[in-house]
């Protein structure tokens, strides 16, 4: 009876430490008054060598505290990562331990703040992970990728970053800053990635800005007119480019340069892949091109062949 009692005990102690322990975790650092503090047992210990990083969001202010016992005597014997701390009261809110070097770490939240990208590793390649923050879960990682350089938030469910494929090798011996890279933009909504702009034996793509009032990405791009040139700074040709970003939830050129195309002189055939709000723009458009023809005929199809007809005739 005895030992039934001590295992009772010994049970219910567990289970009342538990959510302590958990908050233990979230507590070896605290913000107070805009301050790091460290928490050792009862005591409070200021770190004044240590700055937090801010973010404002839709869901409200984020702040977090990056913890890397390699880089400050302060944090020697801490676990690396990130503390995470939210609202005006900047009150715990979570860690996320982190394998690598913590001080390299680049954390970018989404404008609806529920959404999170942390970068971290040693350039040139860094790993780019996506964390979706749940309710009672809270950081649930959904994507990662291999990345250069630093994401962009487009809207809160998409953005755009600079997609690095190291099992392709460097492009030269001796130039390890130099990998395909290709310009994406991938959707959390639907789990898709659109290539924006994809890396050639000749050409590579780099993300390195957004434009939200053009609704588009600056892009940087090199080339070379033989592969054999990568490496040859004489014979490699750079510049910036601007680039509409793709339609929300489809893959593929742009909704702009669809209805750019048939203006130009295109044909209809990918209107029907973009919302029908750009199939039916281009319908009009060929429609005035063909002097008020009717939908059937203004993407040059058969009566009766409807969406994604041949080319728009003149």
């Amino acid at each position: 009876m005895k030992r039934m009692r001590r295992r009772a005990f010994a049970a219910l102690l567990a289970l009342c430490l538990a959510p302590a322990l958990a908050l233990a975790a979230e507590g070896d650092y605290l913000l107070k008054a805009g301050k790091v503090y460290r928490v050792d047992g009862d005591r409070e210990r200021p770190l004044e060598d240590v700055e937090p990083q801010r973010a404002e969001t839709g869901a409200g202010p984020w702040a977090w505290v990056l913890v890397d016992p390699g880089e400050s005597p302060e944090m020697e014997g801490a676990e690396g990562g990130v503390y995470f701390f939210r609202g005006e009261e900047e009150r715990p809110a979570g860690f996320l331990p982190i394998e690598e070097e913590a001080g390299s770490c680049r954390l970018t939240f989404s404008p609806s703040g529920d959404k999170l990208l942390i970068a971290w590793g040693m350039e040139p390649i860094k790993h780019l992970s996506l964390y979706f923050i749940e309710e009672g879960k809270g950081f649930v990682k959904k994507a990662s990728f291999a990345s250069q350089g630093p994401p962009f938030w487009i809207d809160p469910h998409r953005f755009a970053f600079t997609s690095v494929e190291p099992g392709k090798g460097a492009r030269a011996r001796d130039r390890f800053d130099l990998w395909w890279s290709s310009a994406k933009v991938y959707d959390s909504a639907t789990g898709e990635t659109a290539a924006v702009r994809e890396a050639s034996a000749t050409r590579n793509y780099s993300v390195s800005g957004y434009d939200p009032e053009t609704d588009a990405l600056t892009i940087w791009e090199s080339s070379v007119k033989d592969e054999k040139d990568w490496g040859d700074d004489e014979r490699s040709e750079e510049g910036e480019i601007a680039v509409p970003v793709p339609a929300a939830g489809r893959g593929g050129a742009p909704r702009t340069n669809v209805l750019f195309s048939i203006l130009s002189g295109g044909t209809c055939n990918e209107a029907h892949e973009y919302e029908w709000e750009v199939f039916l723009g281009a319908v009009a458009l060929c429609a005035l091109r063909r002097g008020g023809a009717g939908p059937a005929y203004a993407c040059g199809g058969s009566e009766g062949q409807g969406r994604g007809g041949g080319g728009c005739g003149r």
